[in-house]
């Protein structure tokens, strides 16, 4: 699937604006959210991710496990 400008545009704010935004986003940072939206995963799955992570995080990075696991047991849902 190949998203326009406007939706990667869309996802990356979408994800950025539930971690707490406030700051320009790293080249790390922007490269995981990249990689999200590559493997096709749904917005909701990384935000709710976000939104269920027990500590909030400055650093998209720290999200990077909590958001794979949501796409573990959302892909087993899935099967």
């Amino acid at each position: 699937m190949s998203l326009t400008a406007e939706q990667i545009q869309a996802y990356a704010q979408a994800v950025w604006d539930e971690a707490g935004g406030g700051r320009i986003m790293s080249p790390a940072e922007w490269d995981l959210v990249r990689r999200w939206m590559d493997a096709e995963i749904p917005l909701a799955i990384v935000l709710r991710a976000i939104k269920d992570t027990d500590r909030p995080s400055r650093s998209l990075l720290y999200y990077r496990r909590p958001v794979e696991k949501a796409v573990e047991h959302w892909r087993k849902a899935l099967a």
